[in-house]
């Protein structure tokens, strides 16, 4: 099992040298909000995350209730990291945050 950990601006300004220290192996940074606007520390949670030779993998918190509404949101997803200088490939991680009560109850075939 590997250590890893997820954030967001809810945590603020991270020391990534102290994360790095405490034996965190990777990171899951959020990529936008639900506005569809970038998180507010993601810059420099990947410079942080770069400079300490932390793996990033990123996650979206969905809010789609359609699949075209969820392909607008990953297309955002992809821009937003683009225009980061994060390149989205196969060798990227991108989670799908799954929890928004409505979107459960859309049952498991659907989402």
């Amino acid at each position: 099992m590997r250590l890893g950990i997820d954030v967001s601006d809810c945590q603020g300004v991270i020391d990534w040298s102290k994360v790095r220290m405490a034996g965190v192996e990777f990171a899951i940074l959020r990529s936008t909000r639900g506005s569809g606007k970038p998180d507010k520390q993601l810059s420099v949670n990947i410079q942080g995350c770069q400079n300490n030779g932390i793996p990033i993998e990123f996650y979206k918190y969905l809010y789609a209730m359609t699949n075209s509404e969820a392909k607008k949101e990953a297309l955002k997803v992809v821009e937003v990291l683009k225009q980061r200088g994060m390149e989205p490939s196969q060798d990227m991680i991108i989670w799908a945050d799954v929890e928004y009560n409505r979107l459960l109850a859309l049952g498991k075939q659907a989402v």
